[in-house]
């Protein structure tokens, strides 16, 4: 996926590449089991997204395409693209879904230097805290077992 992405995609920040990378790359179960790999994505997103080693949500988005992303910018890109794709979509799955497409859109006709929350209208502050949210849900379903 990655070779794909970055062959097809050269424009597309890093965020957006890694973050497919991974929701690839790890798959969920409908018990909230993870398989596959990495499986400690999900582990480095709470850490970083709970202010343990904060790295935050606008300086992984902001990196310009052929950066390398730290493992907890990969772990924060993995956490967006997963909950824009598979959690937010599912309240309005019409809108948020226009919105991610539009931010996508937008890169690959204005280049990749687009703001993603003016794109899509998702601010920094709330989009965190529902990524956060959503975070310690699963790790609260993980640990009831």
């Amino acid at each position: 996926v990655r070779v794909f992405l970055c062959a097809a995609c050269r424009h597309f920040p890093p965020w957006v590449v890694e973050g497919f990378v991974e929701f690839f790359g790890t798959g969920m179960s409908h018990a909230g089991g993870t398989f596959g790999y990495p499986v400690f994505s999900r582990t480095l997103a709470q850490r970083a997204l709970f202010g343990v080693k904060t790295e935050g949500l606008a300086p992984t988005l902001a990196k310009p395409p052929g950066s390398n992303l730290s493992p907890t910018q990969r772990a924060i890109a993995w956490a967006v693209v997963y909950w824009l794709m598979k959690v937010r979509l599912k309240r309005d799955p019409y809108a948020k879904k226009r919105a991610f497409n539009h931010y996508l859109a937008e890169v690959m006709r204005k280049g990749p230097d687009v703001d993603f929350f003016a794109a899509t209208g998702i601010d920094e502050r709330s989009a965190k805290a529902l990524i956060i949210k959503w975070l310690e849900r699963r790790l609260s379903q993980n640990e009831g077992r």
